[in-house]
């Protein structure tokens, strides 16, 4: 007589085996106890798995250490997975005791879909990276919290978040590690009127997505941003600085350079788009140090459809110590403001490969510590820089303003045409000079 069973579809002979004495006892059977064994296990492993399971969000709660890896840390029992959303400061209960840390030796990655710093008025608030932390969609830094990516630590995301709509109090993030963002970068975008600040203090970031927003005005909310260039080396593709176009809110965007380098394709200082009534777009891009240095155009004002209005830029260069290229054109606009601080008898000349046009106004001022002298002259911006093609020098500036400097003495700019540059002098006793 022929019996049979089946398990997960497939059937199993239960044909008396020759090698036993008695009963229906298949050969086969192993096959079956085995299929049931492996099945059993899985499922136990989906239990213990069901904590981190995929979509599932899951709260800091650092109730043993400050690790990321450590389970015990994490609402649920164990640490984030592949898929998680991530919330490290979550204002309801179990409330967390410490900071949290991603630790860990080498080739220890964090893991996360998403990863969101929230809650005001606490130290408790902040994440540190100092090993390699992966996030698939977004980390966003809401009220008051504070990223750090150590000089050991890596993060790599689609898009990273400093600040942004209701969340009305400051975000502050800082770098001396490596920081990837493959889509796009934010720093005060409608968070309000409490600037949200990323300081690149020493390390990598680089931006692969197009747009790099730095105050961005939100749907309910100003946006004011500050980005600090300390001496990474950092990298963007284009660069929005103080970028708004609601009717009621107003945008402020900062970006300062005083070690490292910035790379990027276009750079506009002050961008609007859409309806600007009551609100304004201010910007400033304050260059004292490091390399500065624009693949295509620089844009001291830009606006789209609203007019230059309510869009106010500064372009503000101090000192010798810097270096900034621009191998496309240089453009103003009427609000544009292009301020020079003189330190000495040499000053970082804005150098253009392609047209400069100028507008706005143009200001100096002295520090108080360098004694001018009669003679002395500087290079303000220069056209054509690499003397390839038929680039050109347009414009005035509209207001010359040299209220700021600590000397008096017989001032001069001069639009220099035909070499095509801009030249700032204090002209010696007795000299002529031709004002084009």
């Amino acid at each position: 007589m022929k019996k049979t069973a089946s398990f997960s579809g497939e059937s199993y002979s239960l044909e008396r085996c020759p090698r036993e004495s008695s009963g229906f006892i298949s050969c086969s059977i192993k096959r079956l106890c085995e299929k049931m064994a492996f099945a059993l296990a899985l499922t136990v492993v989906a239990g213990l798995m069901a904590p981190m399971a995929r979509g599932q969000t899951i709260n800091w709660i650092g109730s043993s250490s400050t690790s990321w890896f450590n389970d015990a840390n994490w609402s649920g029992g164990s640490k984030p997975a592949s898929g998680n959303t991530v919330w490290v400061y979550y204002s309801t209960a179990p409330l967390p005791t410490r900071y949290c840390i991603v630790d860990g030796g080498v080739g220890t990655t964090g893991v996360a879909d998403n990863v969101f710093l929230s809650g005001v008025g606490t130290t408790l608030n902040r994440l540190d990276v100092s090993n390699a932390l992966t996030v698939a969609t977004k980390v966003f830094l809401g009220g008051n919290s504070k990223l750090n990516i150590l000089s050991t630590g890596t993060l790599s995301v689609t898009n990273l978040a400093v600040g942004g709509d209701s969340n009305s109090s400051s975000a502050n993030a800082a770098q001396w590690g490596t920081v990837t963002v493959a889509t796009e970068l934010q720093i005060g975008s409608g968070n309000g009127s409490a600037a949200t600040t990323y300081t690149a203090v020493t390390g990598v970031l680089t931006v692969n997505g197009a747009n790099s927003w730095i105050g961005r005005v939100g749907t309910t909310r100003d946006g004011v941003g500050v980005l600090n260039i300390n001496g990474a080396a950092v990298t963007l593709l284009d660069v929005h600085s103080g970028r708004g176009g609601s009717a009621t809110y107003a945008s402020k965007g900062t970006v300062a350079i005083t070690a490292g380098s910035l790379n990027c394709r276009n750079f506009y200082n002050g961008n609007s788009a859409g309806t600007l009534t009551a609100a304004s777009n201010e910007a400033l891009f304050a260059v004292s140090g490091g390399t500065v240095d624009v693949s295509q155009g620089y844009y001291n004002g830009f606006s789209r459809t609203v007019g230059d209005s309510k869009v106010f830029p500064t372009t503000r260069v101090i000192g010798s110590n810097a270096t900034f290229r621009v191998r496309g054109d240089y453009a103003s606009i009427t609000n544009a403001r292009l301020e020079v601080v003189l330190t000495g008898p040499e000053h970082t000349a804005i150098r253009v490969d392609g047209n400069v046009a100028l507008n706005g106004t143009f200001s100096v001022e002295t520090n108080g510590i360098y004694k001018v002298k009669g003679g002395d002259s500087w290079d303000i911006i220069v056209a054509d820089a690499d003397g390839v093609g038929a680039n050109t020098l347009s414009g005035t500036f509209k207001i010359v303003n040299f209220s700021k400097v600590q000397q008096l003495g017989n001032w001069k700019l001069k639009y220099d045409v035909d070499n095509k540059k801009v030249v700032l002098s204090m002209p010696a006793k007795g000299t002529l000079v031709r004002i084009n």
